[in-house]
C-alpha cells in the first residue's frame, strides 16, 4: 500500500481536529481561602491555589470564536467555526454541560477567520460580525453581518470596508451603541485607525482617529475600566518600532485624552492576543497576556498585569500542553493570532479561561 500517497490526501480538516484540543482551565478556589496578592519569584499567585484544574471537551469540527448570551436564557453560548472556515456554528449551552446543542448553523462563500459578538441593530439580540476572505491569499479582510433573532442568524450582509487588522467593539460616543474600531479602509488602499458606526443595520459614519498610531497587526483593541473610575476606557496595541506597545485612552471618540501607556514583558517571542478579567477579585480588571518566550512555543506562558507591573501567572496547563505556533496551523489558519477567552463556564462565581492547546 502506498502509504505516502495516502496520507498526502487526507484532508486538513482531519489533521487540524487532532492536532489541536480545546482547554478549560478551571479556577476551582472558593471564597474563604481569597489571600492577596503576593510577588514571589516573579508569579502572581491568585488566591491559595493554581489555574490548573483542566477539562477537555471534544465539540466535533468546531473552533471557538466568540462567546455570548445567543437565546437570552443567562447562560453564555459559543460561536464557532469548521474547520474549513466557511461555516458558522451556534452551540447553546446549558446548566448540566458545556456545548449541548446545535442551534444553527449558516455557510458563507469564503474563509472565515474571527467574529465578534453584539447587539449592533439595538433590537436587543445578540448579532455577529464575521471577519472573512474571498480567497485564501487574501490579504485584508472583509466584514459582514449575521444578524440574530435569538432561534437563528441571517445570511451573511456584507459591508463595502475592509480592515487590515481584526477590528474591536465598543461604544465610541456614547449612545449605547455598539461601533467597530480597528485599521479600517473605506477606499480599499488606505487604511487608518478609524471607527465605524450603524444605523439601521448600514454603516452611518466612518471616522478616522486623529493622532493615534498604527495599530499593531493581529493585536487587541477593547474598551475597559483600567484606571478604576467606573468609566470604560479606549485600549489600544499600537505599532511601535515593530513591537507592540499598550496605550489606554479616555472617551469619547472626538476627546481621546491619553491616560498611560507601558511595553509588555520582556524577552517574549511571539505576542498573542490580550484579554482582561479580575482575576484575583479585588474589583479591579487586569490585563492578560498569552505568549510564547520562544518561536516554537515551547515555552508557553500567561502575564498578568496588576499595579503596573507585569507577572507570570502559575498555571500548570498539564500534559505537556502549549500554545500552537503558526506553523503547526494549515493555511489559512496560520495568519490567525492566538487568543484565551475568559468567563465563569462552570457558573461558580469565579473566572475561568479557555484556549485552544496543542500536546508536546
Amino acid at each position: 500500500m502506498d502509504h505516502d500517497n495516502k496520507f498526502r490526501f487526507l484532508q486538513w480538516s482531519t489533521i487540524f481536529r487532532y492536532l489541536l484540543i480545546i482547554n478549560f482551565i478551571i479556577n476551582d478556589i472558593n471564597a474563604h481561602t481569597k489571600k492577596s496578592l503576593n510577588d514571589i519569584d516573579n508569579e502572581k499567585y491568585v488566591f491559595d491555589g493554581h489555574f490548573s484544574n483542566n477539562k477537555k471537551f471534544a465539540i466535533d469540527d468546531c473552533i471557538p470564536l466568540a462567546f455570548g448570551d445567543f437565546n437570552a436564557d443567562k447562560i453564555v453560548d459559543i460561536f464557532c467555526r469548521n474547520t474549513k472556515g466557511n461555516s458558522i456554528r451556534v452551540m447553546l449551552n446549558d446548566d448540566r454541560s458545556p456545548t449541548s446543542k446545535v442551534q444553527y448553523i449558516v455557510n458563507i462563500t469564503g474563509i472565515i477567520y474571527d467574529a465578534l459578538a453584539a447587539d449592533y441593530d439595538g433590537d436587543s439580540k445578540l448579532d455577529l460580525f464575521i471577519l472573512y476572505k474571498t480567497t485564501s491569499d487574501q490579504t485584508v479582510y472583509n466584514g459582514g453581518f449575521l444578524w440574530g433573532d435569538r432561534i437563528k442568524l441571517s445570511d451573511l450582509q456584507p459591508i463595502d470596508y475592509l480592515f487590515q487588522t481584526i477590528p474591536t467593539t465598543l461604544d465610541a460616543n456614547g449612545d449605547s451603541y455598539v461601533e467597530l474600531l480597528g485599521m479600517i479602509s473605506n477606499d480599499k488602499i488606505n487604511y487608518k485607525p478609524a471607527c465605524l458606526t450603524f444605523k439601521n443595520r448600514t454603516v452611518n459614519n466612518f471616522e478616522i482617529l486623529i493622532n493615534v498610531d498604527n495599530l499593531y497587526p493581529n493585536s487587541t483593541q477593547a474598551t475597559v475600566d483600567l484606571n478604576n473610575d467606573l468609566v470604560a476606557d479606549l485600549f489600544l496595541t499600537i505599532n511601535h518600532k515593530n513591537k507592540p506597545k499598550f496605550r489606554v485612552y479616555e472617551l469619547p471618540i472626538t476627546q481621546m485624552t491619553l491616560i498611560t501607556e507601558y511595553d509588555p514583558p520582556s524577552n517574549i517571542a511571539i505576542y498573542h492576543l490580550s484579554t482582561f478579567a479580575d482575576i484575583d477579585a479585588d474589583g479591579e480588571l487586569e490585563h492578560i497576556l498569552p505568549v510564547c518566550m520562544n518561536f516554537d512555543c515551547s515555552d508557553s506562558r500567561i502575564y498578568v498585569r496588576d499595579n503596573n507591573e507585569w507577572y507570570q501567572l502559575p498555571i500548570q496547563f498539564g500534559n505537556d500542553l502549549r500554545f500552537p505556533s503558526k506553523n503547526e496551523f494549515p493555511s489559512p489558519f496560520d495568519y490567525i493570532p492566538i487568543s484565551i477567552k475568559i468567563a465563569d463556564y462552570n457558573l461558580d462565581g469565579y473566572p475561568d479561561m479557555v484556549a485552544v492547546m496543542k500536546a508536546r
